[in-house]
């Protein structure tokens, strides 16, 4: 299966310019953030972020995700 015939669901934010033509290893999702795992080892988060889950060194809501430094 590849990246464009994989049922994805609707997405809020374009998904061509996250994965940049590389498909995510993992994906987790909660009820309120989600993390991706890429399949370079980078990390992504986004969602609700009000105790820093999201590892950023924030706590403001992503919309759309933001790569993990560090």
């Amino acid at each position: 299966m590849t990246r464009e015939s994989a049922p994805l669901g609707p997405a809020p934010w374009n998904a061509n310019a996250i994965w940049r033509g590389r498909l995510g290893f993992a994906v987790a999702a909660g009820n309120y953030h989600t993390v991706i795992l890429h399949g370079d080892g980078r990390v992504s988060t986004f969602g609700r972020n009000h105790y820093g889950q999201l590892g950023l060194g924030d706590t403001t809501d992503r919309a759309e995700p933001a790569l993990v430094l560090g």
